[in-house]
């Protein structure tokens, strides 16, 4: 696979991370809800590491603002306690709503809007 074809894969995950984390999930059932939660606990350690997000940067995909952003989300993340990963604490608990709020600004340096 060549580098930039897996640039591009590694910046869709990216998003499809960042829009899981967002405020995007207003519009979500609860099972939905639940769904983003499973994928977001393991893909936010995955794609928003310092590792995986580098070479977007290196490339010109994000810029270094954006770099730190998304890594400090991770970190945001990281602090969630066990006992808030669920449907209603991501809806309106405190600490979710910290990282709805980066995520949608990082999104939207990035000049995404979900759907």
């Amino acid at each position: 696979m060549s580098s930039q074809k897996q640039l591009s894969i590694t910046y869709n995950f990216l998003i499809d991370t960042l829009i899981m984390a967002s405020s995007n999930f207003k519009t979500l059932n609860d099972e939905q809800v639940e769904d983003h939660l499973e994928e977001l606990e393991g893909d936010a350690h995955s794609f928003f590491d310092y590792n995986a997000v580098y070479p977007l940067r290196a490339a010109g995909l994000i810029c270094q603002f954006q770099l730190e952003q998304i890594t400090n989300l991770k970190a945001i993340i990281s602090k969630i306690s066990e006992k808030l990963w669920h449907k209603q604490a991501f809806r309106s608990n405190i600490e979710w709503i910290e990282v709805h709020e980066a995520a949608d600004k990082i999104l939207s340096s990035l000049n995404v809007q979900p759907l």
